[in-house]
């Protein structure tokens, strides 16, 4: 008796003549990894997720513990050959002048700069939120005191004394305004 058997399936990528199985979902192996690293959308809600994983309490110094133990269980041979691939790595990859001139055009780019100058405004001024750095250069730089520019900004600064009295302020006002309304449209 013969029994018919089914059409042999191909992989639906474009360009690919790789078998699969019947219970596959269409694309090989190869040409599934392939479409998962080249698909933006994916590559995001990975990097989104690896973000958040490592943003759990404890998880940074459960690997920097486990790599810690990794390193002092290694035998001095194994260490000589880390040390020796790493300045391989060094003088092959890292001291070329390509890779010189390729750290330096990156240094100089616009994000580069406008990241050190946010870590070096965050060190100087950890007091100062954000939003409020570039007003206070502005400020300063019209010649104004430094201990004045700060206490102009601090009722704009949540959690500080003065931002409190502000907010208190401004709700005493407004509860003034409204009785004074409601009182003047009574007649």
């Amino acid at each position: 008796m013969n029994v018919p058997t089914a059409p042999a399936r191909v992989c639906i990528a474009e360009g690919c003549t790789t078998t699969i199985s019947r219970t596959s979902k269409g694309r090989c192996r190869p040409c599934s990894t392939k479409r998962l690293h080249d698909d933006p959308e994916i590559v995001a809600r990975r990097a989104a997720a690896r973000i958040a994983y490592h943003a759990q309490p404890g998880v940074k110094e459960a690997q920097r513990d486990r790599l810690a133990t990794a390193i002092a269980n290694l035998s001095e041979d194994a260490i000589e050959r880390r040390r020796a691939h790493a300045r391989k790595v060094v003088a092959e990859r890292l001291h070329t002048p390509e890779a010189q001139a390729k750290a330096l055009a990156k240094r100089c780019e616009p994000e580069a700069i406008a990241k050190r100058a946010r870590s070096i405004a965050r060190k100087a001024m950890p007091w100062l939120p954000d939003h409020l750095i570039e007003t206070y250069r502005e400020l300063t730089r019209k010649g104004t005191p430094k201990d004045v520019a700060r206490a102009a900004l601090e009722p704009e600064i949540p959690g500080t004394a003065a931002h409190t009295a502000r907010v208190l302020a401004n709700f005493t006002d407004a509860q003034r305004i409204r009785a004074e309304r409601e009182r003047a449209q009574a007649y």
